[in-house]
């Protein structure tokens, strides 16, 4: 092919005439040479064609395999998507059920604080209640009778849940002033609650004072409709006694 090249160059160098020699050259010597030259460029373009014709299989093949090739990179870089696609799906499936599961677990513990900020919130507030009230006895006439002492220390031991064997140390320590120094010198002698409770009424809540209020109760004239019901005469008569006297 080169060759045949080579010799369309050669003819063409061959055919290929000054410019003075054409001037020279008659018209229908002028029209052989261009004549000449068309045929020239004629062959040329035929030869051509046929290198042409015989690399376009070469081509084809080239063209085959590239893109088979790409096929292969289609399919490996699809698979590999795919492949990543599961595992992430599997991850995330993994995670939501995890996500879940914690959803779950802090639903259930909120419920359980919940249903327990509602079981305790009454006791709460009963505790706060009581501790402001909590009893305090001195025997004088201005503070609680012994019989409201006794009713706040069991709703404190209630309250606090308290074993039998700290109920006595926790009623002695709300009692004050000389009632308190009397506790201190009889302390050895109790070991319940129920002694202390002997020992309180026998000292400050007497027979003859029980009989004074009594005797008090049974005098129609003493009662008065217009100052309370009978509760608060007796309430008054009680507060009005004179404690500490024994019989």
């Amino acid at each position: 092919m080169q060759e045949t090249i080579s010799q369309k160059d050669q003819q063409k160098s061959e055919s290929t005439i000054s410019t003075e020699t054409v001037e020279k050259m008659s018209p229908s010597q002028q029209i052989e040479n261009l004549n000449a030259i068309f045929e020239a460029m004629k062959q040329m373009t035929q030869e051509l064609k046929e290198v042409y014709r015989r690399r376009k299989p070469a081509n084809k093949n080239i063209e085959i395999k590239f893109q088979d090739q790409t096929s292969i990179w289609k399919r490996e870089l699809d698979m590999r998507l795919n492949d990543e696609v599961e595992e992430f799906q599997r991850e995330a499936s993994t995670e939501v059920k995890k996500v879940q599961k914690e959803l779950v677990e802090t639903k259930r513990e909120v419920e359980q604080r919940i249903k327990g900020i509602e079981n305790a919130k009454p006791i709460s507030v009963e505790r706060i209640v009581e501790e402001r009230k909590r009893p305090i006895y001195d025997a004088s006439n201005k503070g609680i009778q012994l019989q409201e002492f006794f009713e706040a220390l069991e709703r404190h031991f209630k309250i606090r849940a308290m074993p039998e064997d700290r109920k006595l140390d926790f009623a002695i320590d709300p009692l004050k002033d000389d009632v308190a120094i009397w506790a201190g010198c009889k302390r050895n002698q109790w070991t319940t609650l129920e002694d202390l409770k002997r020992d309180l009424l026998k000292m400050y809540w007497p027979d003859s004072v029980q009989k004074r209020v009594l005797s008090q109760l049974l005098r129609p004239r003493m009662y008065s409709p217009g100052r309370g019901s009978m509760t608060h005469h007796a309430w008054y008569w009680v507060k009005d006694s004179e404690h500490g006297s024994a019989d």
